[in-house]
């Protein structure tokens, strides 16, 4: 096991940023930027001792500087949309960050993925692990309250598990999330015939501008149906039809129960025989097929990424709930700790003829 730590850039405002990798002795190894608290990279051992790079990414920090995609970023304060860039709490009116039209969106501009981060001190027994925090001051994106929050990555055996932490002094939202674009390929390549099964009976109703309205749906029979396994292009046909080309960018309701870790979706590709297991003590998940990379994105070790070049399973809260009273809320409290679970669980499997 082993934890690395190099000088890695500077921000255009001087400020420097650290790359930390940490590896255990199973092969896997994490890439953690202190900008964003980014995974630049997670290696996946398989079989024939290759080692497969499953996450999106940039060879340097001006790639992340000019991603317009989350891609790896630690999401916050609120990950997903916040309808008309406000909210009522405690009677008083908070007007946030716009930046997707009249709505915020993963904690406006300059959400936690755009900060650098500092490293929390670690132990010394712990050298597959590596901390980071960071210090949102009130008024921070319109937000209420000073609110400390902490990631923590570590490699557990069968791949990497990232803990959220944080406390406040006054009552404000908190509802974060990783963002990493996973291809099981490795290549950067479309991941329209990956596939994905989430453990999810319902949707979240959302409109043309992705916002809920408070409605659940049923999703047995329709195109957001994902309780087994379907390719996320859609299912196949015949063996003479073409998949659909569906887009996904779709909010589920986990059937799990609240803070116990359980399993929330799998994906694997029939490719490189990879299986990733997502699980989580979240109570939702936002599956998002990645439509929107333009295609030539110059990623790292030469790929060049497009739509579909890789796939999104983030788990979080429910959108837009702190204007949802019907939700469950992701209002934090003074003397609350918020704290959520993500492990992505790794392993072969045998690849179907």
């Amino acid at each position: 096991m082993s934890h690395k730590k190099k000088s890695w850039s500077v921000t255009p405002k001087g400020q420097e940023v650290y790359l930390h990798t940490i590896s255990n002795d199973l092969g896997f190894q994490a890439s953690i930027a202190t900008y964003g608290a980014i995974l630049v990279e997670l290696k996946v051992p398989v079989a024939n001792g290759q080692i497969v790079d499953v996450v999106l990414g940039f060879d340097d920090l001006n790639g992340y500087l000019n991603d317009l995609h989350y891609i790896g970023a630690t999401v916050g304060r609120v990950a997903g949309r916040i309808s008309h860039g406000s909210f009522e709490l405690d009677g008083e009116k908070y007007l946030l960050d716009k930046n997707e039209g009249d709505n915020q969106l993963h904690g406006g501009k300059y959400g936690f993925n755009s900060r650098v981060w500092t490293e929390c001190q670690t132990k010394k027994s712990e050298p597959h692990t590596v901390s980071l925090c960071y210090e949102s001051p009130d008024g921070e994106g319109g937000y209420p309250g000073n609110l400390q929050v902490t990631v923590t990555y570590s490699l557990i055996e069968n791949g990497l598990r990232i803990v959220y932490r944080g406390v406040c002094d006054k009552p404000t939202p908190i509802n974060m999330t990783a963002h990493p674009y996973f291809n099981l390929n490795g290549d950067g390549k479309d991941t329209g015939y990956h596939e994905v099964k989430i453990f999810s009976d319902k949707t979240v109703y959302l409109d043309e501008d992705l916002l809920p309205n408070g409605e659940t749906l049923d999703v047995s029979g329709t195109e957001a149906d994902y309780t087994d396994f379907c390719p996320i292009n859609g299912p196949v046909i015949d063996d003479k039809t073409e998949s659909f080309h569906l887009k996904h960018d779709r909010f589920y309701i986990l059937n799990s129960s609240e803070m116990k870790i359980s399993v929330a979706a799998v994906a694997r590709s029939n490719v490189s025989g990879l299986e990733l297991k997502v699980a989580t003590t979240q109570l939702g998940l936002q599956f998002y097929s990645s439509d929107y990379i333009g295609a030539g994105t110059k990623g790292k070790l030469g790929c060049e990424y497009g739509p579909r070049s890789g796939f999104c399973l983030e788990p979080e809260g429910y959108p837009d709930a702190v204007n949802r009273p019907e939700f469950p809320s992701v209002i934090l409290h003074p003397g609350e700790v918020y704290e959520q679970v993500t492990e992505y669980r790794f392993r072969e499997f045998n690849k179907r003829d």
